[in-house]
């Protein structure tokens, strides 16, 4: 059942800057979706017109069944039963934690306050802190503090707004678990609008990509990683070798030589092949003779730098072998994690 559906949103900025291109999508019921692309590609935009912060200039957004904004109507956002997490969390300095929760929760009656109250702070493990401000709390429980904030008073859909950004990179993947949970545990439908793909890989149910305010695939992480509609999409989500090839009866053909992956019929392509799926073999006489150009500390592993014929690739090797700029290798390709990108013709 879906809780939210945009139907061709528009939206055009002075100047007839389309931030947002006929954007259809929908979030189902306690899904989490992220909203992910470079910066400027139209994602904060379209998560403001789902908050109700910007109106469309064209197409419909529907939340819970119930128009909220086109065809002429508009519902503003303290009537959308929309949760909104910022980027700088905008906690009230001068409030304690327990008043930043409970801010929300002005028409409720006390007891209800008190105990929806009790409920956050559970949720979000911060018992024991309800009487402390946000300056005497770490970046994670301010970030763990605005997620109760903005659940409190029982939104319909959750909005997180680059939530992760201001966090150093060690506690990112522990606020990233936390945060996850959280929302599991609370039941609650949320967008995710991020650029850090990692935001997106570990916590999304499903991602959705905006490039210069158009929606270019949507679907589960894996699926995106593994089967990307085009390149971009294919470099989005991380170093990938894209390598052009042609099929000719039943064999594709490309610099790296020929390759056994059963397509029928002529056509031209992009192999995409991650670095994951290249090895350095010995003495091969199936292998690929390359030549290593630069090699890169990364601390579990080394990345190498490689030319096979007129084609630049990159690979990930283990530390235990000692590589330099210069040397041969042998290479094996594992197809079976490869992906051919065809043309449209």
């Amino acid at each position: 059942m879906s809780l939210l559906e945009l139907q061709s949103v528009t939206k055009t900025f002075t100047g007839n800057s389309l931030a947002v291109e006929n954007v259809s999508l929908q979030v189902t019921q306690g899904e989490l979706l992220a909203l992910t692309g470079e910066s400027g590609c139209g994602k904060t935009t379209l998560l403001r017109i789902i908050a109700g912060l910007e109106q469309p200039d064209g197409g419909s957004v529907y939340l819970d069944n119930q128009l909220v904004a086109g065809n002429g109507h508009f519902i503003h956002p303290q009537h959308r039963q929309v949760g909104l997490v910022f980027q700088d969390y905008a906690l009230f300095p001068h409030m304690t934690v327990a008043k930043n929760i409970i801010f929300g929760l002005g028409s409720w009656s006390r007891t209800e306050r008190h105990s929806r109250l009790m409920e956050m702070l559970k949720l979000v493990e911060l018992k024991g802190f309800e009487d402390r401000y946000p300056h005497q709390l770490s970046g994670g429980q301010q970030q763990r503090v605005a997620i109760a904030r903005a659940l409190a008073p029982k939104p319909k859909l959750l909005l997180l707004d680059e939530p992760f950004s201001n966090l150093d990179t060690l506690l990112k993947d522990q606020v990233r678990r936390e945060v996850s949970a959280i929302l599991r545990l609370s039941g609650t439908t949320a967008i995710l609008v991020t650029h850090d793909i990692q935001d997106a890989m570990s916590m999304a149910d499903r991602i959705a990509i905006l490039r210069n305010g158009r929606l270019l695939q949507v679907g589960v992480p894996n699926q995106l990683y593994d089967h990307p509609m085009d390149s971009y999409i294919a470099s989005f989500f991380g170093k990938v070798n894209l390598i052009p090839v042609t099929s000719d009866g039943g064999r594709v053909n490309s610099e790296i030589g020929s390759l056994d992956l059963n397509e029928i019929g002529d056509k031209t392509g992009i192999l995409c092949l991650r670095p994951q799926h290249i090895t350095i073999v010995k003495d091969n006489e199936s292998a690929t003779l390359s030549e290593i150009i630069g090699v890169t500390y990364l601390g579990n592993c080394q990345q190498l730098e490689l030319k096979t014929g007129g084609c630049q690739l990159w690979c990930i090797q283990p530390l235990n072998v000692k590589y330099s700029p210069g040397q041969e290798v042998n290479l094996r390709f594992d197809l079976g994690g490869a992906h051919v990108i065809w043309d449209q013709h």
